[in-house]
């Protein structure tokens, strides 16, 4: 795990933000909402780096970054088994 903070010494002196964390850093918030009774499950993670899938041949149109983002944080379909209803079938969200 990259440090928020650095010290210059053992001492505990001087404590500088992590330059790393500081531009690199992001929370995501995955939501999984079950597509039976809507009953939601939320869980914070934070990333230093994303997973872009780029498109598999140049022949594809130009894709500019917010394409990239948006193909990450699209909706996901996914099995889940709901703990309150029992249903397999559920929503993974990404923000």
């Amino acid at each position: 795990m990259i440090p928020t903070t650095i010290n210059d010494d053992e001492s505990g002196g001087l404590v500088v933000p992590c330059p790393i964390s500081t531009n690199f850093r992001c929370e995501v918030q995955h939501t999984l909402t079950c597509n039976e009774c809507k009953t939601l499950s939320v869980h914070n993670e934070f990333y230093h780096d994303l997973s872009l899938n780029f498109p598999d041949s140049m022949s594809e149109a130009a894709h500019f970054i917010e394409d990239l983002f948006e193909n990450f944080f699209e909706d996901e379909p996914i099995d889940h088994r709901c703990e309150e209803c029992g249903s397999t079938s559920a929503t993974l969200s990404h923000r």
